[in-house]
């Protein structure tokens, strides 16, 4: 199952620790502007060994939402007995909620 969540629901459940956030943009997206918490795992090189197991939710995020969502009908394609996250708007909609972020230095 996938499912999108809003930025104010991640922000929520990162604050709770409950979730494992994967960012599947390229490395130097990831690089040059990410939420604190999200591991980076580009969308190339996913696999569903490369997941980790966690009793935590999980969730993916791009910057629009275009690859997470690739990402979640990948992985639910093989396991669809699970319960796939994506954050709606990727990181443009998690900016636009005014949600902190970790910047390259110029």
């Amino acid at each position: 199952m996938i499912k999108v969540i809003k930025p104010d629901v991640l922000k929520d459940w990162l604050a709770n620790d409950e979730v494992f956030l994967i960012d599947v943009r390229e490395a130097a997206e990831h690089h040059a502007e990410s939420i604190e918490q999200a591991k980076l795992m580009p969308l190339e090189n996913m696999t569903s060994r490369s997941i980790p197991e966690t009793d935590k939710k999980i969730v993916f995020h791009c910057r629009a939402g275009i690859r997470s969502e690739k990402a979640c009908k990948r992985l639910n394609h093989i396991h669809p007995e699970l319960t796939w996250h994506m954050l709606g708007g990727g990181l443009d909609a998690w900016n636009k909620a005014g949600f902190k972020t970790i910047k390259a230095s110029s």
